[in-house]
């Protein structure tokens, strides 16, 4: 129960970041302006530690052990999309 818990906590936290990304991009809050093709990159990337943690809370209740692997599964698909990372993205962060 403690592992699915904490999965929604960290979730809502990654969530809340994607949120506030979102609203500085949207104002002009950002030092610079960044292309749209950037900022799309960077909210799908932001938005899935959401995705890994809320898949990981079924299957806490099943396995602790289980649901933990699945957090580390972000390794490896964070490493595959960073390969369609946009030109000059760096630049922005």
């Amino acid at each position: 129960m403690s592992v699915a818990f904490y999965a929604v906590m960290v979730g809502c936290v990654s969530g809340l970041e994607v949120v506030l990304f979102r609203h500085a991009h949207r104002v002009g809050l950002l030092r610079r302006s960044m292309p749209d093709r950037v900022y799309r990159w960077s909210v799908l990337m932001s938005l899935m530690p959401v995705g890994f943690f809320a898949a990981s809370v079924p299957v806490a209740f099943f396995s602790v052990n289980l649901a933990v692997a699945v957090w580390f599964l972000f390794v490896p698909v964070e490493a595959l999309l960073s390969r369609r990372k946009p030109a000059g993205a760096d630049d922005y962060f």
